[in-house]
């Protein structure tokens, strides 16, 4: 059986995780370093490396503690 109030409590965790992450200058830098490596991705297959890079530290300063 699903638990759908156990579903419900976790969606909102998450979300005012991701909330409380927005704020944070961290998080901004590893947005644009995310969008930064997907245009790259896009633009220019020579660099894919780089890309790759950019999106993986992206992702690591959003998640990352101050």
């Amino acid at each position: 059986m699903i638990d759908y109030k156990k579903i419900d409590s976790t969606i909102d965790s998450t979300i005012d995780y991701i909330k409380e992450r927005i704020k944070e200058a961290s998080s901004l830098h590893g947005g644009a370093l995310i969008a930064m490596g997907v245009i790259i991705l896009l633009g220019s297959p020579v660099i894919i490396i780089a890309a790759y890079a950019a999106i993986a530290w992206g992702v690591f300063a959003i998640v990352k503690k101050d």
